[in-house]
């Protein structure tokens, strides 16, 4: 697994989650969208520019109705996510585009362009926001999560899945601002146990 550290936590073992570990088979990579209307490649300032400036306008054209795939989640075996780590080298290196966060656009151009299932041994599969093993919560900021539905207004604030499951992994938990304050308090508690 490749996950961003700062702003992600567990709520139980992803490797045990049958949405993802028991379809790799072994094999293959598993990706993971933020949400899709709230956010596209074409309406996110960002990703737009890493298409645009890196790739070209041709390729934004071609991309900017499909979902935002995070960079910093994904999922896959040990052979696939070298093929991938190997392929993203190789776009910072012939593409030379040094932009911060370009590493998003190289993970969506290959994605996007077909490039990732054609080097992967496996099968590359691409999880909506809230359906899969990790739960991208960036693009859902025009409300709260509890307004939002996905996450309970109680004292524990389970982050849910759409169909009512809890997310296994929370990505991007820090945008919410509720979500934040509780996180940073359950935080507290657990250090404070451990001294």
């Amino acid at each position: 697994m490749l996950i961003d550290f700062r702003d992600s936590y567990f709520t139980s073992n992803p490797f045990d989650d049958s949405r993802s570990e028991n379809r790799l088979n072994g094999n293959g990579i598993h990706l993971f969208a933020e949400h899709n209307p709230s956010v596209t490649i074409g309406t996110s300032s960002f990703n737009k520019r890493w298409i645009k400036d890196c790739y070209g306008a041709q390729y934004l054209s071609k991309f900017e109705d499909e979902s935002v795939v995070c960079s910093g989640s994904t999922i896959g075996s040990q052979a696939s996510l070298l093929t991938y780590l190997t392929a993203m080298v190789f776009q910072f290196d012939a593409i030379t585009c040094t932009m911060k966060g370009a590493d998003q656009g190289f993970h969506n151009y290959l994605i996007y362009s077909g490039t990732l299932k054609g080097i992967v041994n496996g099968e590359v599969e691409i999880f909506k926001q809230g359906e899969g093993t990790i739960n991208n919560l960036a693009a859902l900021r025009d409300k709260t999560l509890v307004e939002w539905g996905i996450v309970s207004g109680d004292n524990d604030m389970v982050v849910k899945n759409w169909d009512g499951s809890t997310s296994v992994v929370v990505h991007q938990y820090d945008r919410d601002a509720e979500l934040k304050k509780w996180r940073q308090a359950y935080e507290k508690r657990l250090l404070a146990n451990i001294k």
